[in-house]
Parts: structure tokens; sequence; C-alpha cells
């Protein structure tokens, strides 16, 4: 493991108020508490909360690339760190450039959320970079998690004919196909984004316009509403009516955005969420303020990141996991969600809109 210091890592870490500022001190407590060199390939992302000796799950890895990406945004990233992390996903490919990332090196169980969240990085760091290759990337990630798609629209979350249809793989997938319909101009992906809406709309959203987490092969359906499971129907939303004009789907993400924050402001349930969970949440509420204003949502996001500064934050590792906040079964992943909030929250607008 990297060299880690001894006792509170930023005495004054309370202190620190700025955005960018608290972007940079988390993303430094997570390379010194995940990032580890090794003398054979460079570099790897552990999960140590969960007491694996190897690397991450590519579900961890993936957002903490996204945390990276928006510390770029912030203009505080390190260039040849990011480079490192990202050339880190090969080792989760399969043997074909299309056949996707296995949740482990080596590991071809795939799931197909994991590979939408993948693909969504990879249009970002097209759309802030101009990367070439990152769009083809994202392209053949794309094309993989569409093997994924039912009849009806609705995208497996693991690779089995047994699987079922969750949102947190069809409403990735469909803003995925939506992104790349607008950067390559190819109509193919224009109705595979519109049957994931389709499916998202007649069968995951709830009447209150919040979205369940899945529906099984029987029909059954879990209706736990997860945070993350609210945000990116919104944000596939806000791409539909951006790439049709189409006022209902506006109309249907300012509803989603609305009701599920005044839900999960309620009992305190946001606090009790993971916060990698939160930070997909925001990140697609915000695309929408980019379209229509939410100052509901960006002084519940402001609320949500100080009281996670000041009660959340372990003085010694820098970690943000005490104050009986939720958490993702301890998982690294967690804290990339506090880097990519604090980097977003350092940002406006101009910078939202190139947020995947």
């Amino acid at each position: 493991m990297l060299r880690r210091r001894r006792g509170p890592q930023v005495p004054d870490g309370a202190t620190i108020t700025a955005p960018a500022d608290r972007a940079a001190e988390a993303w430094r407590a997570l390379r010194d508490t995940s990032f580890a060199r090794t003398g054979r390939d460079g570099l790897a992302v552990l999960d140590p909360p969960l007491g694996r000796r190897g690397p991450a799950a590519v579900w961890p890895l993936g957002q903490i690339l996204a945390a990276g990406a928006d510390l770029d945004l912030v203009g505080i990233a390190d260039p040849g760190e990011q480079a490192a992390l990202a050339g880190l996903l090969e080792r989760y490919r399969g043997v074909d450039r299309t056949d996707g990332y296995g949740p482990f090196p080596g590991d071809r169980t795939r799931f197909f959320d994991d590979n939408a969240w993948v693909g969504l990085w990879f249009v970002q760091r097209h759309r802030q970079t101009g990367d070439p290759a990152a769009l083809t990337a994202a392209a053949e990630v794309a094309t993989f998690v569409a093997r994924g798609q039912t009849d009806d629209g609705g995208v497996r979350w693991v690779d089995e004919a047994t699987s079922p249809r969750n949102t947190c793989s069809t409403a990735p997938f469909a803003a995925l196909a939506l992104h790349l319909l607008a950067l390559t101009g190819d109509e193919a992906w224009r109705p595979l984004g519109e049957r994931a809406l389709r499916f998202l709309t007649t069968t995951l959203r709830a009447p209150d316009a919040l979205y369940f987490d899945h529906v099984d092969p029987d029909g059954s359906i879990d209706r736990a509403p997860w945070s993350y499971n609210q945000g990116t129907p919104v944000g596939a939303q806000v791409r539909w009516h951006l790439t049709t004009g189409d006022p209902a789907s506006l109309d249907a993400a300012v509803e989603t955005a609305g009701n599920a924050l005044a839900f999960l402001l309620d009992d305190d349930r946001l606090w009790h969420q993971p916060p990698a969970f939160n930070a997909i949440f925001f990140r697609n509420l915000l695309q929408l303020h980019v379209v229509v204003p939410q100052p509901a949502a960006l002084s519940a996001m402001s609320e949500y990141l100080d009281r996670a500064w000041a009660t959340a934050r372990d003085p010694r590792t820098g970690l943000l996991r005490d104050g009986g906040i939720g958490s993702y079964e301890g998982s690294c992943i967690d804290q990339a969600g506090f880097v990519q909030l604090f980097a977003l929250q350092a940002l406006g607008p101009p910078q939202w809109s190139l947020v995947t």
C-alpha cells in the first residue's frame, strides 16, 4: 500500500470549507486507503473495508473513475494518476472488445449495470477531452449492454436468462444510448433508448413518480426506492428531451426529481442511503438543473455535504463514514461518491452539462 501518515491527515480538516478543497482532501483519503502500488503492474485499487486482498470490483472502480473525471472538470486531477486508473479497466475486459467488463479480472459473470456505468464514464471523458477513443469505447460497452435488453425494453441486471430487469441497468443504458445518438448521429441508438424509457415508465415507475428497484421474471416487483434509482431515470428523461424536444419527458423528470427529493428528505432517508447512490442521484438532478433550475436540489445537496463533512468524517483517515451515515457495504465506492459531489459542488451549470 502507499505510505500513510500517522494521526490526523489534516489536523484542521474541519476548517476546510471550499468544495474544491474538500474534493481534493476526500480524494487523498481515498488514495491513501484504497490505492496500492505493485511491482508487477504499477497500480491497483483495493477495497480494504470489505476485507478483499485483491482488486476492487469494477462497480466501485467505475465510480472512482467518475470521481476522477469530475476532479478533472475542477482542474485538480493528476493526469498521470487518472491515466493509470483508466488503464486498470483493461484487466476487467472480456476477450472481445464488445464482450463487456467482468466484476473482477478474469470473472466472466458480467453485470449489465456495471457496464452501463463504465459506458457513461467513457461518454463524459469524451465530452470533456474530445478523445475519440473514449467515444469508441463507450459505443463498444453500449453494444454489450444492449445484449441485455429484452423485447419490452428492460435491461437485465446480470447476463443470465433468469435475471431481473432493474432500474439501475435500464435507466443508465437509456441515457448511454441517447448520448451516443447525439454524439455519433447513429440512429440505431434511438429505438434502444426509447424502448428502455418506455419500460421504465410502464413497469418500474410508481404512481408517485418514484421508481422501483426491479421486476423479476415472474412479474413480481421489488419496490425499494433507492436514491440512485430516482436519479438515473431523471437523467435519461432529460437526455430524451434534449434529443427530441419532447416536453412530456421533461415534465416527468421534474416530477420525479421533486417527489424523490421530498421523499428522501423526509425521516432523514437521504442520510441513511449509501453515499454512492446519493452521488448518482444528485449528479442527475444537476443535469436537470441545467435545463430547469432545481434550487431545492442544490440546497439539499449542500446541506447533505456540510453535514457529512462535519459529522461523518474520520479525522484520522479522512473517510466519510461516521455519524450513522449510510454505506454501500463499507466499500471505497462511498468515498468516491463524496469526491464526485464535492467536485460537482465546486462547479456550475456550464460544467454540469458535461456530466453523465
